[in-house]
């Protein structure tokens, strides 16, 4: 882990934050009627605490081993990752009112997948596809969240 590490960390929870702030403008409901902003609230919430966890991890860590090397460590780490997974969400935004929450979800998990780890092209779309199908089950059909069905009517 290094310092680049940390700048990601800081990035997810920062966008975390916003989606929250976002949410809270929506109607949230209740978990037996959900309204738009509550899957947007938890999933921010979700991002702001898992992100700061891994940041203070990150923190921790770095300063425990420039103790012990008793200088800076550098880090050559990448922070591409971390701005292809904030330009998924992007387009993702983009995309939800014109083909609908089902293929959105698709797409989005699809490209998390491969930013993160694509070397395994007919795995990653299988559980893209698995994602897609069973978050349209879940929340619009068993839940009755009305998301946007786009186009395609999904």
């Amino acid at each position: 882990m290094n310092r680049s590490d940390a700048c990601g960390g800081v990035l997810i929870f920062l966008f975390g934050a916003l989606t929250v702030y976002l949410s809270l403008k929506m109607p949230i409901g209740t978990f037996r009627a959900a309204g738009s902003g509550l899957f947007p609230l938890c999933l921010g919430l979700l991002l702001v605490v898992l992100s700061a966890a891994f940041t203070l991890a990150v923190v921790l860590r770095l300063r425990r081993a420039e103790r012990r090397e008793g200088e800076a460590s550098g880090g050559s780490g990448s922070a591409k990752p971390v701005l292809g997974f904030m330009a998924a969400i992007a387009f993702a935004a983009g995309l939800l009112e014109h083909i609908g929450y089902a293929p959105t979800a698709f797409i989005v998990v699809m490209a998390l997948l491969q930013i993160l780890g694509g070397r395994y092209w007919r795995r990653n779309l299988l559980i893209s596809l698995a994602a897609g199908v069973v978050s349209h089950l879940l929340f619009v059909r068993w839940l009755q969240i009305p998301f946007p069905q786009g186009v395609l009517g999904l």
